[in-house]
């Protein structure tokens, strides 16, 4: 039986060469201008760069980087004004390849990065970092020398100049229902208000943790909005439109070392016909 992995290239790869992922991506261009998607990545390391390069160098020709601003507009106006559909860039857990990495390729070809960081592993020190990795469920495949995996303070801070930094809890721990009050008070405004001390500005996204549909839960949802989150992103693949609540904002997943036809396929909107129950379900929940 062919594994797993395997076939998770075979379809996209089929879909691409029968022409499916490009005819949808299409589809999607003309008939739905005023909006955008959402990826997520995890880790960005050195010996994945250059095929993340590829990636972005396709962006680049199809697609529009996305702003705070930009975001604001499509949901509060429903105007999208620039010539190119919008690719939202996000970057999940707060690692040193984003900003050894990520950010500077971001920046060479035009695109805003959107990162989001667990504030209690940016605090841990450096030689127990990959541990704490392990114990938070880090998705790790950094490459950089040296014990250190996570962004320090100062890269969060210069990220902030010129990319969104948002929040992804304390210690990357999923949102179930399972947390106590005090739990989810460190997990999300103490996360916040430290966050904000750090980078000294105001933190307006957030983005959960794992995408499991238990990891999904109403009272997170409402500490979310409590603690004066403007924004937060899910992990349930589906395009964002004015319509779209900003607290229950979807994105699909891409990782650097991806070949372009399984991108297209995650960007051509099949994989939100499979996300859509859970999708539905999340987001009742969550409402």
């Amino acid at each position: 039986m062919p594994s797993i992995s395997l076939m998770r290239r075979a379809v996209p790869l089929a879909a691409q060469l029968l022409g499916i992922s490009p005819l949808c991506l299409a589809m999607e261009r003309a008939l739905r201008p005023a909006s955008l998607r959402a990826v997520i990545y995890h880790s960005v390391p050195q010996k994945s760069s250059i095929q993340f390069e590829n990636q972005l160098r396709y962006y680049s020709r199809h697609y529009s980087s996305v702003t705070l601003s930009d975001l604001e507009r499509l949901l509060n106006e429903g105007q999208w004004r620039k010539p190119k559909p919008g690719l939202l860039l996000t970057f999940d857990d707060g690692l040193r390849s984003h900003s050894e990495v990520a950010a500077p390729l971001l920046e060479k070809y035009g695109f805003c990065g959107w990162f989001f960081v667990p504030t209690e592993f940016v605090d841990t020190p450096t030689p127990l970092q990959r541990a704490a990795a392990k114990k938070q469920n880090i998705l790790l495949d950094e490459d950089s020398p040296g014990d250190r995996v996570a962004m320090t303070w100062d890269q969060a801070c210069k990220l902030a100049e010129n990319h969104v930094v948002g929040g992804h809890t304390a210690t990357h721990v999923r949102l179930s229902q399972n947390l106590t009050a005090e739990e989810l008070k460190r997990e999300i405004p103490a996360a916040k208000n430290y966050l904000e001390s750090r980078l000294g500005k105001t933190v307006d996204t957030f983005a959960w943790v794992g995408g499991e549909e238990w990891s999904y839960s109403r009272s997170a949802a409402a500490a979310i909005r409590d603690a004066g989150f403007r924004f937060s992103f899910m992990t349930n693949s589906t395009r964002i439109n004015r319509h779209t609540p900003p607290l229950q904002m979807d994105r699909c997943r891409v990782e650097p070392h991806w070949p372009l036809s399984m991108v297209r396929w995650q960007l051509s909107g099949l994989m939100d016909v499979a996300y859509c129950a859970k999708r539905n379900r999340v987001h009742r929940l969550t409402q």
